[in-house]
């Protein structure tokens, strides 16, 4: 071997061992795109040219003259700060062209959450020029001699290339198709861009925002070097509009008032309709209404009020929305308690919650856990609390939409159940939201299929009696999953 052959096998070797250890570890960039990524890689690419905003190419060279870099070096520092917002990754690498040898070199940056981007272009100035010092090996050298177990799905090292040129035309083919390759040529104030990209991974629309947000992104770093990169403007003035204006254009005529209050309006205008179906048969909103008051007298006299909660364990049925309206009607909050939940439960949320009455039904009395609690009794069975011994009118009970409606327990991350208070503030929105996304209308059938316990139950509740639905609730039976619940639905859809 030569003299000049061995020097030159030392000097390859010089190059690959930098680049092994400047490699090492490197993972794909994941942009998001808009189709998965074929397992084999595709060859098929577009072009989207990039209108130049006149104001850009004066920013880039400000930024380069603070940082005594190159408009290459910003650019580069620009793409890969775009990078670590869209991906979420903080270790970027992009291609180039290395001016001396033309081959592609690999530029790695770490971006660390809080770097300004003056520190990234710092960064960016070292990678270059020791990437450059060592730009005598070609990429397809170094996947010989690197990755020889390659990811098809992927180009090795780099998905992405920044190539900035003095020369305007057509920049020559990658050696293998890139996923994107933002190329720039032209005199930096007039430059031309474009970008090179895999159309089985992206949608023109789509990069033309990458290209937007590039350009937004520039712009406030050259008003704010200083700034940290995940604070530096990113959306273009039309999509700024519609996020904080079109998307939050949300006004909208909404019923305002209590649950009993919502309720009664479709009690005085369809008084008639069906309210609720059971295993029982119908209640109208007019025969649930009175039903509802009467236990609201006797829950009254028992010391219900503003603030005062009342337990509420009940089979799915008529008596649910009867004991849930009636607590409502006397100024109180319900407690909703699942007579399939373990003794200690129950009792703990009794205890818990202070909970001085407790709504019940005849069969379910002996479930409940010894408490101090009165228990009020509302089925139909003969004399239930709601007989006829009280008044058909509701009770005078002054009541606000800041006013407790209900507490529900969730499991608690300590492991004991925590009680969860919500008023009734925002039941008329809810009812809103819910008759436009679910196209609710009086002559809709709702049905109930949560567990009581559950916030669930009162959505769907909500969805019937606030909206004047009809609600439909079958028995615990009729609520299994599978043949039973999809029987049940047919035959009451």
């Amino acid at each position: 071997m030569t003299r000049a052959a061995a020097s030159a096998d030392w000097e390859l070797s010089r190059h690959v061992e930098f680049w092994r250890q400047q490699l090492a570890g490197i993972a794909p960039l994941e942009l998001p795109t808009d189709r998965q990524r074929p397992v084999v890689r595709s060859a098929e690419t577009s072009t989207y040219d990039i209108d130049v905003p006149s104001h850009l190419p004066a920013a880039v060279g400000e930024l380069a003259r603070r940082y005594e870099a190159t408009s290459h070096e910003v650019l580069v520092a620009a793409v890969q700060a775009l990078f670590t917002r869209y991906s979420g990754q903080d270790d970027i690498a992009v291609g180039t062209l290395s001016p001396r040898s033309g081959h592609t070199v690999v530029l790695r940056s770490r971006v660390e959450a809080r770097a300004s981007f003056g520190e990234l272009v710092a960064q960016v100035k070292e990678t270059v020029r020791d990437a450059f010092g060592h730009d005598g090996v070609s990429l397809a050298q170094l996947v010989d001699a690197l990755a020889p177990q390659q990811d098809t799905s992927v180009t090795p090292f780099v998905q992405a290339m920044v190539v900035v040129r003095e020369e305007s035309g057509a920049l020559p083919a990658p050696f293998d198709p890139l996923d994107l390759s933002l190329e720039f040529a032209g005199p930096a104030e007039r430059p031309t861009a474009r970008i090179r990209f895999s159309t089985a991974l992206f949608d023109e629309p789509t990069v033309a925002r990458l290209a937007g947000h590039l350009g937004v992104l520039l712009a406030g770093a050259a008003a704010d070097p200083r700034r940290a990169i995940p604070a530096l403007p990113m959306l273009t003035d039309s999509e700024y509009d519609q996020v904080v204006r079109e998307w939050n254009a949300t006004d909208r005529e909404v019923p305002t008032g209590t649950f009993p209050e919502l309720f009664a309006t479709h009690v005085a205008s369809r008084p008639d309709a069906v309210a609720v179906i059971d295993e029982h048969g119908t209640v109208t909103y007019r025969e649930l209404d009175e039903r509802a008051n009467r236990l609201a007298h006797h829950l009254r006299g028992l010391g219900a009020g503003r603030d005062v909660l009342v337990g509420l364990c009940v089979e799915r049925g008529a008596p649910m929305a009867v004991g849930l309206l009636g607590i409502m009607k006397a100024g109180a909050a319900y407690l909703p308690l699942d007579a399939d939940y373990p003794p200690g439960r129950l009792a703990y949320m009794l205890q818990d919650s202070g909970a001085r009455l407790v709504v019940t039904q005849r069969g379910l009395r002996d479930r409940l856990p010894h408490t101090d609690a009165v228990l009020v009794t509302v089925d139909q069975d003969p004399e239930p609390a709601d007989s006829d011994r009280y008044p058909l009118s509701a009770p005078d009970v002054e009541m606000s939409p800041q006013d407790l409606a209900y507490v529900i327990y969730t499991s608690g991350s300590t492991g004991k159940p925590k009680g969860v208070l919500v008023s009734h503030a925002g039941i008329g929105n809810l009812a809103a939201v819910q008759t436009e996304h679910f196209d609710v209308t009086p002559d809709s059938r709702i049905l109930q299929f949560a567990s009581a316990s559950f916030d669930a139950a009162f959505w769907e509740i909500c969805m019937g009696l606030v909206t004047g639905a009809a609600l439909v609730m079958g028995s615990k039976d009729a609520m299994l999953p599978g043949e039973p619940l999809a029987a049940y639905a047919v035959e009451h859809q």
